[in-house]
């Protein structure tokens, strides 16, 4: 038996997950699932509960912080529970700390690009809506309507691509025939947004152009302040595994 670092190494076993399995100490099978999407403790519960039901499963139990699921129990196909997992809403794939690190990264430079657009265009569309309540008191009719138009032309891709991690995990629940919290938050943004296009294009004095992309901006806050207390958790778990060295056995021609 031989010792490889772990640093660079990827083992390509993505197309067969039950290679993942382990042997516990008490004789019963182990499965880590990398869970994406779980949000709250209502996400934990059901994913938990969840995979109980599955054929074989004893216990099943989430870490939230570092999205990793521990499944035990006799006779474990890892098909069956990836496939549930994914079934309820949630991206799952076998765990992999390598993978994990990473994707934490991809994602918390993703947040603060939205953060970024949505913070920019919280400004502009401010000031454009302070200009036409406070300074623009004799602006027409169509002079207003201009505004508006500028305004929209800056929130709306805004809103719409800083939305995305809002959007993306709301169309998971969808699918799967729930309502998670982020479903009425992207129903409240892409109707401020409608509603707003149709005051312009009828003339009407009331838009909100600056109310949803500011909405917008604010979730992301909280939103990355969530990402970076996981952070911190995978933090300490790079810190662990640059301490770690993962064995592996080397068959012999003979056996």
């Amino acid at each position: 038996m031989g010792a490889i670092g772990l640093s660079g190494f990827r083992p390509e076993l993505a197309d067969d997950p039950s290679r993942y399995l382990k042997e516990t100490s008490a004789g019963e099978e182990r499965f880590d699932v990398l869970v994406k999407g779980a949000r709250c403790a209502g996400c934990i519960a059901k994913i938990e509960r969840g995979v109980k039901a599955v054929p074989g499963v004893r216990d099943g139990r989430l870490n939230l912080s570092t999205g990793k699921l521990v499944v035990t129990g006799r006779s474990l196909k890892p098909e069956t529970i990836l496939r549930y997992i994914r079934d309820l809403g949630y991206d799952a794939q076998p765990f992999d700390a390598g993978e994990m690190l990473d994707a934490g990264d991809r994602e918390g430079r993703f947040l603060l690009r939205c953060l970024a657009v949505a913070g920019f265009a919280t400004v502009f569309t401010m000031g454009l809506t302070d200009a036409i309540w406070y300074g623009g008191g004799d602006l027409g009719g169509e002079a207003r309507r201009n505004f508006f138009w500028l305004a929209g032309a800056v929130a709306i891709p805004a809103t719409l691509y800083s939305g995305q991690p809002f959007f993306r995990a709301a169309w998971r629940s969808i699918r799967a025939g729930r309502a998670g919290m982020d479903v009425p938050i992207s129903l409240a943004l892409i109707l401020s947004l409608g509603m707003s296009i149709y005051q312009t294009a009828t003339d009407g004095v009331h838009t909100y152009f600056d109310a949803s992309v500011m909405l917008t901006f604010l979730l992301l806050i909280g939103r990355y302040l969530d990402h970076r207390l996981r952070d911190r958790a995978r933090g300490a778990a790079r810190h662990l595994l640059a301490m770690q060295t993962l064995l592996v056995r080397r068959q012999a021609p003979d056996g």
